[in-house]
């Protein structure tokens, strides 16, 4: 009988020891340890110096106690970049002051300023003294027209310009905030704004001047509101090419007066054909704001009109020709000297139609054309006589 002695199986797993390294960090003592398993061999443990990093982010990600990595290389730059970290970040300081200072140190990286410190960006921005305000330009816009029309006391006509020309210009930007018009950004937005809505040259320029007037009204203002005007330094436009003002023949202007004249009863509007074709009076500006109280004719020897300086509060006096007193001793009094706002632009179209100045073939580029021919009509008898 054979003894068999009981066979022992020796395992040729050798359980070897997991590695451990201690490395000094911020003064303390932060941990590498190999993990037995898993998607990551390494893992780093800072222990309780989480705590100088609350509100820190790496990587998208919260720095907690631990992080693991696929190598201990990553694991040794890892503690150093929380190192360089700490060394810009003052630890003491709140959560939000460290976030702020992250995002303005991404802010200066990302629009290449690497090398500039935020500090020194800091720095830079108070230098120009900027206005920090929540009002936005449609309140600020109410208060400007408010002041226009109470202090400076404007008329009705340069209501309309400003609201025309700078209104619709600020349009796209009327919920922004107003001192966002301190950056340089948002004034090369406006200016791009205008120059692609307003391809003919004078009404482009109109919409820069009006729009200007706002933002020097927000420099002078008290308090001030901006502490510069964002359109100062646009590029000036070249000398525009004027057309040569249409003026009406004799002809033409003996048919206006024959059909004003024939008309005067029903439209009331030879009155104004007379002042604007004969004394050369502004039709929205002057005309518009006469009565029959401003005109003296009942003396033949001392006959005048007092017309209301424009955008002014006084008068001044315009003698007028034994001629023109005759033609409006023939006008209907009865009716004002300037129709209604909404009878103007019709009762006036109707006259030269029916005269024959303007036709129904004329394109509106050639019936604008004679928008203010009466008053280069005047200027034009004026000096050949």
């Amino acid at each position: 009988m054979h003894l068999t002695k009981p066979i022992f199986i020796m395992t040729d797993t050798i359980n070897k020891e997991l590695l451990k390294e201690r490395h000094n960090f911020l003064g303390s003592t932060a941990w590498i340890k190999e993990k037995p398993g898993g998607k990551f061999k390494y893992e780093v443990n800072i222990g309780r110096n989480r705590e100088k990093f609350v509100g820190v982010f790496y990587e998208n990600n919260k720095i907690g106690r631990t992080k693991s990595f696929h190598t201990k290389l990553e694991c040794i730059k890892y503690l150093k970049h929380l190192e360089e970290l700490c060394k810009n970040v003052d630890t003491s300081i709140t959560t939000n002051s460290k976030r702020d200072y992250i995002n303005a140190r991404e802010a200066l990286d990302n629009a290449g300023h690497t090398k500039l410190s935020v500090a020194d960006a800091i720095k830079t921005w108070l230098k120009h003294q900027p206005i920090i305000s929540e009002q936005s330009v449609s309140e600020v816009w109410e208060e400007f027209m408010d002041y226009k029309k109470t202090v400076d006391q404007i008329d009705p006509v340069t209501v309309r310009s400003l609201k025309n020309n700078a209104y619709n210009s600020l349009k796209p930007f009327l919920d922004l905030p107003l001192t966002d018009f301190e950056l340089p950004e948002c004034a090369g937005k406006l200016t791009a704004y205008i120059e692609k809505n307003w391809s003919n040259k004078t009404t482009r320029n109109h919409h820069f001047v009006k729009t200007s007037e706002f933002f020097n009204w927000c420099m002078t203002c008290q308090p001030q509101k901006l502490t510069k005007n964002p359109l100062a330094n646009r590029r000036k436009l070249g000398k525009v090419k004027r057309k040569q003002p249409k003026i009406a023949t004799v002809e033409q202007t003996e048919q206006i007066l024959e059909v004003a004249r024939s008309t005067d009863e029903e439209l009331g509007m030879l009155a104004f054909w007379v002042i604007t074709l004969f004394v050369g009076c502004r039709p929205e500006s002057e005309v518009k704001r006469m009565t029959w109280d401003d005109i003296y004719i009942d003396d033949e020897n001392d006959s005048y009109l007092m017309v209301a300086e424009e955008s002014k509060t006084g008068y001044r006096r315009i003698e007028i020709t034994p001629q023109v007193r005759e033609w409006l001793m023939l006008c209907n009094r009865k009716k004002p000297i300037f129709p209604a706002n909404s009878r103007y632009a019709k009762d006036r179209r109707a006259i030269l139609y029916s005269a024959g100045i303007l036709k129904e073939e004329m394109t509106t580029a050639e019936k604008k054309e004679w928008q203010d021919f009466q008053r280069h009509t005047c200027a034009s008898c004026m000096w050949r006589s």
